[in-house]
């Protein structure tokens, strides 16, 4: 399938309605994948709209619940009465392919049947779109400065190739904040990012703004943070104030220092009550190095690598959002000229639905021109190294 606009405002008409008149929706699988699930469903809408049922085989998960939901086991479903209902699964690649057979078996409809990832990061927003006339965004970034004390050689953030680092102002960033929620009515994921948030002397003063203005819109606001900066008592008041989820990297391993480093911000943000989610990535994907180029590709294969890399994450700077979120950065680095088609401006007279389409990653050429020196995101990028090695600064 080609991400090219066919069809500009109209690219989801024959599968927006698709769970219009739905009434249960079955999670299957209570284990980690089942969290970003119930966050959404507990912080949206579709808590009034959809009764929920947690089905896992695990008889251990089934006495215990999860969030304060029962769970059922596989053979109480093939027996309980459904109508109405749509199944997500959330489980492992492999496990999610055995369950549906099983599914499939007990005469539950392919049709009903949503796999976790297209669910979440696809069909929810349109659902969101053409049933309840809402603009909902899984996910987006902000990256309000590109300054870090680390120069890791596979950056996705191509930091190594940065002449100038850039810093917006509080009132910049403010801007852009106002004309996203100019648009969009509610958002999963939040995430400030950078370079380093923690070097970023406005953070706190962002997420302030964040939380004090647009709280409703935000079901989990997030930062990020390398594990080499320990955040000051008043960054981690702010951080607890403002129910902020700070994503901490664990990159022990190739850091000098890591170990000790981690350990520093690890305790001061669990000293202070910040909610954490320990993030330890042993690999990194290298996306551009001079050597792989697409630059003789056709049109036609363009467009297939770039439906086929599937990036999930956008960012917003500017007033704008982009297509693929590292086109940007690498455009900000200078390996390539920046490309008007991996942006929507977010001001004026906006199509929510052809928003919608490009969030999902449609734009007018099917494919960014750093497709054309880009080995893909993770689904398709066959490089990989070592998480967080550094490079020599020049």
């Amino acid at each position: 399938m080609s991400m090219k606009w066919k069809h500009k405002g109209r690219e989801f008409e024959s599968i927006g309605y698709q769970l219009k008149d739905k009434k249960t929706m079955i999670i299957y699988g209570a284990g980690d994948y089942a969290e970003d699930i119930l966050n959404v469903y507990e912080g949206s809408e579709c808590k009034d709209s959809w009764k929920l049922w947690l089905v896992d085989r695990d008889e251990k998960k089934q006495q215990e619940g999860k969030r304060g939901y029962r769970v059922m086991s596989p053979e109480e479903l093939w027996k309980k009465e459904k109508e109405n209902y749509f199944v997500v699964i959330c489980a492992t690649p492999s496990g999610a392919a055995e369950i549906k057979k099983g599914l499939l078996e007990h005469e539950i409809k392919e049709e009903d049947i949503y796999d976790y990832s297209y669910f979440l990061y696809t069909y929810l927003p349109i659902y969101f779109m053409y049933v309840k006339n809402k603009l909902f965004f899984t996910s987006e970034n902000i990256i309000p400065s590109t300054v870090c004390d680390l120069n890791c050689r596979s950056c996705l953030n191509f930091n190594p190739y940065i002449k100038k680092h850039i810093v917006d102002s509080l009132e910049e960033v403010k801007a852009d904040i106002d004309a996203f929620f100019g648009q969009v009515d509610l958002i999963y994921r939040l995430q400030i990012s950078g370079g380093e948030p923690f070097l970023y002397k406005e953070l706190g003063h962002v997420l302030e703004y964040i939380y004090e203005n647009y709280k409703d819109k935000v079901i989990r606001l997030e930062t990020v943070t390398n594990g080499t900066i320990v955040p000051s008592d008043e960054l981690c008041r702010i951080l607890k104030k403002c129910k902020v989820t700070v994503f901490l990297d664990d990159y022990r391993k190739t850091l000098p220092n890591g170990e000790a480093l981690y350990e520093r911000v690890k305790n001061k943000l669990n000293q202070e009550e910040i909610s954490v989610i320990y993030n330890y990535a042993e690999k990194w994907i290298r996306m551009y190095s001079k050597n792989s180029s697409h630059e003789e590709d056709s049109e036609e294969k363009l467009e297939s690598f770039y439906e086929r890399c599937g990036n999930p994450w956008s960012t917003l700077r500017k007033k704008k959002i982009t297509g693929c979120n590292y086109a940007h950065y690498a455009a900000k680095a200078g390996i390539l000229p920046d490309d008007e088609d991996n942006y929507f401006v977010l001001t004026g007279e906006v199509d929510k639905k052809a928003l919608l389409e490009f969030r999902l990653r449609y734009n007018e050429k099917g494919y960014v021109e750093f497709c054309k020196k880009c080995a893909g995101w993770t689904s398709i990028n066959p490089n990989l190294e070592d998480a967080a090695i550094q490079k020599a600064k020049e």
